[in-house]
């Protein structure tokens, strides 16, 4: 998501999934802003401040967020915690395209630093995060998303932790797991669970995105496995055994997006 700044104000905004209440407030190269969320399928509060300086905006806020991973899972979990995030951006007024890169952090049940960079130009934008400061897919494991407009497509993975000897090993115990993307050197971890790995479209309204999809392992053998095989060297990891987690099932998640992530809570 690529966010941009605009005049004072405040916004009131309806979505499929809740309302959201924006507010701005500018006072020469500085902005504060400020939003709350409601919906059924996740809440939100939270502020941030945004300095620009010629083609260049850094911005730093956080907030309070809880939603349902996937509430049409048969196992859907409720998170919730603080989050904080920071970056930068860079504007090309020559051909109209914006550049973004930022760091965010989250609290709670799940703590967790993530990386994001984004891409904007016109109704385009495409943007993608993962898994911070550390060699393992755990929680908010990866997610990217293209927009048109109000409507993004993309995918959003979240799995638990594989087993540490497995990791500090870089090799997975399971031998019978068998892959589209074929042999692994470095073997498929025995544990971490898909939470949810979601394949969607949205709505985007301010900052508030609604995600309607399907939840399922193909989802992440074609995203997460694809990743981790032979294919990219530099990050050849152990599979995710696909087998683990919840069946199949719609996806069906929304909330807050601050400027540096692609997760709501």
């Amino acid at each position: 998501m690529i966010s941009k700044i605009f005049n004072n104000g405040t916004d009131y905004k309806s979505a499929p999934a809740g309302v959201s209440i924006n507010a701005s407030f500018r006072s020469g190269n500085v902005t504060q802003s400020f939003h709350a969320g409601f919906g059924f399928l996740g809440s939100s509060f939270g502020a941030s401040t945004t300095v620009n300086t010629g083609d260049f905006s850094f911005s730093v806020g956080g907030g309070y967020n809880s939603g349902w991973t996937n509430l049409t899972s048969s196992n859907p979990q409720f998170i919730s915690g603080y989050q904080a995030f920071g970056g930068a951006s860079y504007y090309d007024r020559y051909r109209d395209q914006q550049f973004s890169f930022g760091l965010s952090t989250s609290s709670g049940s799940h703590p967790q630093k993530n990386w994001f960079v984004g891409y904007g130009r016109g109704d385009f934008s495409f943007a993608m995060t993962n898994d911070a400061f550390r060699g393992s897919d755990w929680y908010r494991t990866a997610a990217a998303e293209i927009g048109i407009g109000e409507v993004p497509f993309g995918f959003n993975l979240f799995t638990t932790e594989p087993p540490l000897e497995e990791f500090e090993k870089e090799f997975g115990e399971t031998t019978n797991y068998k892959s589209v993307w074929g042999h692994n050197k470095k073997g498929t971890y025995s544990g971490g669970e898909r939470v949810y790995a979601g394949l969607y479209l949205g709505y985007r309204n301010g900052n508030r995105e609604s995600r309607f999809g399907i939840d399922g392992p193909g989802v992440q053998e074609f995203t997460q496995n694809f990743i981790h095989g032979k294919y990219f060297p530099l990050v050849n990891s152990p599979y995710f055994d696909t087998r683990l987690g919840s069946p199949s099932a719609m996806f069906l998640q929304g909330g807050y997006m601050n400027p540096f992530s692609l997760y709501p809570f």
